[in-house]
This record gives structure tokens, sequence and C-alpha cells, in this order.
């Protein structure tokens, strides 16, 4: 009777794990593989940057995310868009037209430093850089760009998602804790895995 009970309880484990396998594939069939990429974008309306000469020009300010990184550090493209009365400084400037002067300046590969604005609030910090325009460049000081804090997002693999995660990587740099799993998450999210 031993045995017989034995060979019962391997036969029941036996059919419970082929039927918790074939539960397990046909869950992983119906997942979405992947997502839409969100292109996440952050911006100033008015943006004070320096001409070589030392006069100023104003102009809309957008940094698009690109990646996360594990030193705290975010990569992704500024847009400068130059107001019309900026174009026109720059093209006397370059002795240049006008319409040789661009509407808008864009550089890849700008890092900003992610650090706390506030205990849930998380701002990018770019350090002083500087986009090159014709013959001239255009500077800028630092530019803090805060992300909107946000505890949970009302719809996933969104923005509202990217802003959730980056009120908890500031909660995270507050406490001084491990952010890895947040940074992979904003890395998947922004390459639509």
């Amino acid at each position: 009777m031993d045995q017989a009970f034995r060979q019962l309880l391997s036969l029941h484990l036996a059919l419970l794990l082929c039927g918790g396998m074939s539960s397990l594939q046909a869950n992983a069939q119906t997942r979405p593989v992947t997502t839409a990429p969100i292109s996440y974008m952050l911006s100033l309306k008015q943006t004070i940057a320096t001409l070589p000469s030392g006069e100023e020009i104003s102009g809309e300010f957008i940094y698009t995310l690109a990646a996360a990184h594990a030193d705290d550090t975010v990569s992704g493209s500024v847009t400068y868009t130059l107001s019309g009365e900026a174009r026109q400084e720059l093209a006397a400037l370059t002795n240049q037209s006008l319409s040789q002067v661009p509407i808008a300046l864009t550089q890849k590969d700008v890092t900003a430093e992610v650090k706390p604005h506030t205990d849930t609030c998380a701002k990018l910090l770019l350090r002083p850089f500087a986009l090159r325009l014709l013959t001239t460049e255009v500077s800028f000081k630092d530019v803090a760009l805060m992300v909107p804090e946000r505890e949970a997002p009302s719809q996933l693999n969104s923005a509202e998602e990217i802003e959730a995660l980056f009120s908890r990587w500031a909660v995270q740099l507050t406490t001084q804790r491990a952010r890895r799993g947040i940074i992979y998450h904003i890395n998947r999210l922004i390459r639509g895995e």
C-alpha cells in the first residue's frame, strides 16, 4: 500500500506540474512582447543662453530623454528653439542672413545629473555647456528641469510611469538606497521593451 500511495502521489504531482506549465505557457503567450517606445520630454519655455559677446538671448529649451545610467545620470538630446529676436541677433553676430540662422539648435548625448529636488521630486541638472551655431557658440549655465512629482501612474507604459519612476528615484537618492531596478525600468520604457 505504501508503494501504491507513492505512485499515486507521483502521478498527481506530474499532472500538477504539466498543468502548471501549460498555464504558464498560455500566460506567456497572451502578454505583449513589446510596447511602443516612450518619448519623454521636459521643457522650459524661456531659457536664457549667452553669446560670446556676453549678450543674452532667450528661447525654448527641450530635453528628450534617451537613457538612464547607474551613476545617477541620464542622457538625452537638447533642442533649443530660438526666438525671432535671438535669430536676428545671431544673424548680425555671425554676418549671416536671417534665413541662414536655424530656428532650432539640437545636440545629442547631453548628460544630466538626477538630483532630488524634494524627498519625492527629482530634477535633472545640466551643467554648463554650449551648442554650436554656424561660426559661434550659444552657452548655457546650469539648467535645472523639474520632473513632475507623481506617486503612481494612472496608465502603465506612459510618460506618467516614467515620472513616477523618477519620483521613486528621488526617494532612493534621499534615503541612499539602490536604484538599479528603477533605472532598468526607465530604460525599458524608453526603448519600448
